[in-house]
């Protein structure tokens, strides 16, 4: 069994344990209050992104990645394969130079402001970052907002009938609550991808037999992914 399968076991088992011992009633309401931020997090975020793409911190973003993958220094034949065959040759995981490759158009170049291709990757890399810090920043004000209802229903838990069915709903409601916590772990994940770990990581979950099914059915992610401005 491989890392990423051993820890998305964990991850598992510590939500679960955890539901058991909340009980249902303050299990289902975490779970509603994680549903509702991941809902108001995915669809308030690509505004909030397209507004801090004119701002300095994206410009900072976008030249960090330009320097960190050495693109100042290359030589870019203008045609397509040269581009290509650059892509195809950078230190990212195969997901986003397939990305890279397949949105490398004009379209793509007005929607990021750029006119040339190592703009375009830093650009387009930079936005990847920037969509998964503001997806979470919206996600934990949305969490903070919520948790005050767990507080409210803390006498609920006490009696003995909601205690006996809660341990059962709480840890199954702790199993699915895991898996969108491991789906947005791999989400944050894209935020790394200029990093060499990254590819180190990818590789593991690529050899999994549990984290690769997750991965590849990762709703957060893959929404991301397509909602890039």
């Amino acid at each position: 069994m491989c890392n990423a399968d051993i820890f998305v076991l964990a991850v598992m088992a510590v939500f679960v344990l955890y539901g058991i011992y909340s009980g249902f009633i303050t299990a289902i309401i975490r779970a509603a209050s994680t549903l509702a931020s991941t809902v108001v997090s995915l669809v308030v975020y690509p505004v909030i992104s397209g507004i801090l793409r004119q701002s300095s911190f994206f410009e900072m973003l976008k030249q960090a990645i330009i320097d960190k993958l050495g693109l100042k220094q290359m030589f870019i034949e203008n045609t397509r394969q040269a581009q290509n065959t650059l892509i195809a040759g950078l230190a990212l995981p195969e997901p986003f130079k397939e990305k890279l490759t397949v949105n490398n158009n004009s379209v793509i170049y007005d929607l990021l402001g750029v006119d040339n291709l190592i703009d375009y990757i830093g650009s387009f890399l930079a936005n990847i970052i920037l969509n998964v810090i503001v997806s979470l920043s919206v996600f934990a004000i949305c969490f903070a907002v919520t948790r005050f209802l767990l507080v409210t229903l803390k006498v609920l838990k006490k009696t003995p009938v909601v205690r006996t069915i809660g341990r059962v709903g709480g840890g199954l409601l702790g199993l699915v609550t895991s898996i969108v916590f491991i789906w947005a772990l791999f989400a944050v994940m894209d935020a790394f991808a200029a990093q060499p770990f990254f590819e180190t990581i990818y590789n593991d979950i690529v050899q999994s037999k549990i984290a690769i099914v997750l991965y590849n059915t990762d709703i957060i992610r893959g929404f991301m992914l397509k909602r890039m401005f």
